[in-house]
């Protein structure tokens, strides 16, 4: 194998802007090791095979948590030790409290607290709209009755 490798400068005090390799296959190497012939022909394959079998580990009893990801629900599994009921209680009270910026941390904490015995019932709580928007301003209450015959009263008083 081969390698190639150029340092592109440009700009004030020759900063660096790229570099690019090149790395090309060796026509002379030879395979020593031979692992196909000492392990077996498909032992590599099958070997990647489990490997990947074994990283994905099965989520599916954490359907009903459709926000998260797969990795997300891999971290509450395993720190819930596999306890789905937990899992279950600690989301069911997220859902009840509201305002939770990172669900995965809350769902992983209060996993640990259900398990130690130290769970209270969810804080409730309402979120304000936010102020100053568009919608959120109170409407005048005018009366446009009264104003219309007021106008009336000066035009009729500016004619006599």
């Amino acid at each position: 194998m081969t390698r190639q490798s150029f340092v592109t400068r440009s700009g004030r005090g020759g900063k660096i802007q790229a570099l690019r390799f090149t790395i090309t296959a060796n026509a002379d190497y030879t395979n020593h090791l031979n692992l196909d012939e000492f392990l077996g022909t498909n032992v590599i394959a099958e070997i990647r095979q489990e490997a990947e079998a074994e990283s994905t580990p099965d989520v599916s009893p954490l359907s009903f948590i459709a926000e998260l990801s797969d990795k997300d629900k891999v971290a509450i599994l395993s720190a819930a030790d596999d306890d789905v009921q937990n899992i279950r209680t600690a989301y069911d009270m997220a859902k009840q409290q509201g305002n939770i910026n990172n669900l995965t941390g809350w769902i992983i904490y209060m996993v640990g607290e259900i398990q130690a015995g130290r769970t209270e019932p969810p804080v409730e709580v309402k979120r304000q709209p936010p102020k100053n928007r568009f919608v959120n301003f109170d409407q005048r209450d005018i009366d446009f009755a009264e104003l219309e015959r007021l106008e009336l009263e000066q035009l009729k008083a500016a004619i006599r």
